[in-house]
């Protein structure tokens, strides 16, 4: 039986069917991941230059849900690379009771 399959895989025909299976299905995954996608993520935060006024406690959140809206492509490098936020805490402004920062010291890594 195996023998058999040995011979078939040598024959011409088949190495022919399956270079042309390789290259459909390659084409396919290229025009889907130009597609747009909607999926949930994960980010870790990474807290910095905090000051020392500034204590934070245990309450903190460590990562945040997102929902992010892509092409497959920008997926896929989601993928291979840490999904981390870089928050900088150096220019919070005190609103009472709370603090805030603006949304121009995150940073995507």
């Amino acid at each position: 039986m195996i023998e058999k399959i040995k011979n078939g895989l040598n024959k011409r025909k088949v190495k022919l069917f399956l270079v042309f299976l390789l290259c459909s299905s390659l084409a396919w995954f290229i025009s889907n991941l130009g597609e747009q996608y909607t999926n949930n993520a994960t980010f870790d935060i990474n807290y910095g230059s905090t000051s020392d006024s500034l204590l934070l406690n245990s309450v903190s959140k460590s990562n945040i849900k997102v929902r992010l809206r892509a092409s497959g492509f920008q997926f896929l490098m989601f993928g291979f690379k840490n999904k981390a936020v870089a928050v900088d805490l150096s220019e919070l402004e005190k609103k009472v009771p709370n603090f805030l920062f603006p949304h121009q010291l995150i940073e995507i890594k």
